[in-house]
């Protein structure tokens, strides 16, 4: 029997600012909302706001979402194409080691 000071571990919901909240941050910003109102009504806390801010930032001085997802869409897929490079450069090292531990086992 779990004792009164037993806490279940809450599992964190991570997820993706996806289109329709990057719009909401752009007219929010537009509207002269803050951070904290904008996080509010989106359901994301406002360091994450701050994040995408600060990510989508570098170059001009406003947020612009549809040049916001366009470069996260990019980042996902580099990240993905360094994911399967990878994963043939793991597959390609087993192979390697089975070739070689097999042509060992045939010279003793």
């Amino acid at each position: 029997m779990p004792s009164k000071y037993y806490t279940q571990k809450k599992e964190k919901e991570y997820g993706h600012i996806d289109r329709i909240d990057r719009l909401k941050i752009e007219i929010g910003l537009n509207w002269r909302k803050s951070v904290n109102e904008i996080a509010i009504r989106i359901g994301k806390h406002r360091s994450t706001i701050y994040r995408e801010l600060n990510r989508n930032r570098e170059f001009q001085t406003t947020y612009i979402s549809h040049v916001a997802h366009k470069n996260y869409r990019k980042k996902l897929k580099e990240a993905q194409n360094r994911t399967l490079v990878l994963t043939i450069i793991e597959y390609l090292l087993a192979l390697l080691y089975i070739t070689i531990t097999a042509t060992f086992k045939l010279l003793i």
